[in-house]
């Protein structure tokens, strides 16, 4: 019985279907010699074959739909890889183009700021305008001062004699 059981757990290894086979020819001597008991023996076996067949048909399907499994979540896999790389991508740009919005923003703060100073001070026109102006007024005080000095010195004069 130990052989017949040995060659039964064999004949599930689906890489040795000879063992299988030799099973095969064992129960048709026992049939054929019309052994009762061993007969009996010959049906728990043949029970149990059909018991381990059915459990490896249903290892080879849960196997099968595993593979399937396997390569759906490698297919999966490259999909949220290329995800992520392409988020890295856009992260990137996103990156780049906040620093040029950074830089764009600066530069309108410090146009901003010098377009302020500019507005403070007078247009070069008006400058040069004031700068004759305040030329001609200088002049003309000059004259005054010097006209002032003549009187003083001719007052001193007066008054020293």
């Amino acid at each position: 019985m130990i052989v017949f059981l040995i060659l039964v757990y064999n004949s599930c290894n689906f890489e040795n279907m000879q063992n299988t086979q030799i099973l095969i020819n064992s129960v048709k001597e026992i049939v054929a010699a019309g052994d009762e008991q061993k007969l009996e023996e010959c049906v728990k076996a043949l029970k149990q074959i059909d018991s381990i067949e059915l459990t490896a048909i249903k290892i080879m399907h849960v196997t099968s739909r595993i593979l399937a499994e396997i390569e759906e979540l490698k297919k999966t896999s490259e999909e949220v890889k290329q995800s992520i790389e392409q988020s890295r991508t856009k992260m990137e740009e996103s990156k780049k183009r906040l620093q040029e919005v950074r830089i764009i923003r600066r530069n309108k703060q410090e146009y901003s700021q010098l377009v302020n100073v500019i507005e403070e001070n007078p247009s070069r026109v008006e400058t040069n305008r004031r700068i004759h102006e305040l030329q001609d007024e200088l002049v003309q005080l000059q004259e005054r001062q010097k006209q002032l000095e003549q009187k003083v010195d001719f007052l001193k004069l007066f008054f020293i004699f």
